[in-house]
């Protein structure tokens, strides 16, 4: 599996797993850990990151940037 398919299979699971708990919210490494279970290779962060900001511009999702600089990702982050 290339990249890109890479990108887009994340891409589908986390529009799942948000439509699924439409108030989960994560970040990065959170989604990475938690959200993608049903993935059966190793994904890596840049690669969830790379997913996270098709679904942001596509407005799928939103970011909300936390005091500590952390960022969180989900449909209710406000």
């Amino acid at each position: 599996m290339d990249r890109e398919e890479t990108i887009n299979m994340l891409v589908s699971e986390i529009a799942s797993y948000t439509s699924r708990y439409p108030y989960a919210a994560d970040t990065v490494l959170g989604i990475t850990r938690w959200w993608l279970g049903s993935i059966s290779f190793p994904v890596s962060e840049a690669d969830v990151k790379q997913a996270l900001d098709g679904l942001v511009a596509l407005g799928r999702i939103s970011e909300k940037q936390l005091p500590d600089g952390s960022v969180l990702y989900g449909l209710h982050t406000s």
